[in-house]
């Protein structure tokens, strides 16, 4: 015999297969099917996702659709979470114009303040913007004290050795304590770092990429850890390089890099301008290439490692939204006129 039901029902007693619509015809005599349906078609079984007792998600999962999903049907409504940290951004320096309309001789706009509020949201955390705080020790303490409010800092600018680097100062007399101070990398070598009671205190340089090759490296795992994840970091992956390369020796050098995954394992083109003030060099960088500080020459096909920033499909598939939108319509409906 045959029963309808609907996809979702509960199998009735003694039944073992279903048959699609499709594969059946309804009539006065009873149901005929196109073909002899075998025992355990179309059917899923009790305990087929999910046994008794076992661990849907453990601490340090990123909840998404489906993680929530898998939540939900067990009917869990509720999990504990990691609050999402506020960072609290400072840039400084009077050389930066907070006015209307273009910067006045000697003035520059802050490109630092919205980069690292835009890394911060991609981490996962709040960003908290601050106001600009001027080279001037007492201002300038002010605003870290402002800043320690926040669940984490992160100052950009006033943080290497000139006249007017007070941030050091600042950190100081705002009671935070120095944990450390310069580090072997380029760009970025005046990073600092400190804390105050329970809050870490980033200190960037003011050069636009060496404040983003520095956040990545150092600042982002940091708040990934807030967040609770158990891996922080981002991959490193062996890429081929693509054409020779050198650079300075002295330093360990972190350059910009496009990478192609069409041929299996990745290529790595160096960007022509690594300078630590060109921002341009920032856009669609997929991966920062290690190169170490002992050599100046690297030949092409040469392995090194490289930091990945975007994984392989956001930076080497070309996605046709016409062929997409056209695959998903009904092939008689007419199709929509593309702006």
């Amino acid at each position: 015999g045959a029963v309808r039901i609907f996809t979702g029902a509960v199998l009735p007693p003694r039944a073992d297969a279903v048959v699609m619509q499709e594969d059946a015809v309804e009539g006065p005599d009873g149901v005929a099917f196109h073909h002899a349906p075998a025992v355990g078609s179309h059917v899923r079984r009790r305990g087929q996702d999910l046994r008794e007792g076992a661990r849907v998600l453990g601490a340090g999962t990123l909840l998404g659709p489906g993680e929530v999903a898998a939540l939900a049907a067990q009917g869990v409504a509720e999990v504990e979470l990691f609050r999402r940290p506020r960072v609290a951004v400072l840039s400084t320096g009077d050389e930066l114009w907070e006015g209307e309309g273009p910067p006045p001789a000697g003035r520059i706009l802050d490109a630092n303040g919205p980069a690292l509020a835009a890394a911060i949201e991609d981490a996962g955390c709040e960003a908290v913007v601050l106001r600009r705080a001027p080279d001037a020790l007492a201002p300038l303490t002010t605003s870290v004290r402002d800043g320690l409010r926040a669940d984490a800092l992160v100052i950009s600018g006033g943080v290497s050795v000139g006249d007017h680097d007070l941030v050091h100062l600042a950190l100081r007399d705002a009671g935070v304590r120095a944990e450390f101070w310069k580090v072997d990398l380029k760009p970025g070598k005046p990073l600092t770092f400190g804390t105050a009671g329970r809050t870490p205190v980033f200190g960037l340089p003011g050069n636009p990429v060496s404040a983003w090759v520095t956040f990545e490296v150092f600042v982002r795992p940091a708040l990934r850890r807030m967040l609770g994840h158990p891996d922080p970091h981002r991959a490193f992956v062996e890429v081929t390089l693509a054409a020779a390369a050198t650079h300075a020796t002295g330093r360990t050098e972190l350059a910009r890099a496009r990478l192609d995954w069409s041929t299996g394992a990745p290529r790595a083109t160096l960007l022509a301008q690594q300078g630590s003030g060109q921002l341009t060099s920032l856009l669609d960088v997929d991966a920062l290439v290690r190169l170490p500080a002992d050599r100046a020459a690297f030949e092409v096909g040469e392995t090194l490692p490289a930091l990945v920033l975007r994984p392989a499909h956001a930076s080497s598939v070309s996605f046709d939204r016409v062929s997409f939108d056209r695959a998903c319509l009904d092939p008689a409906a007419p199709q929509r006129p593309r702006p």
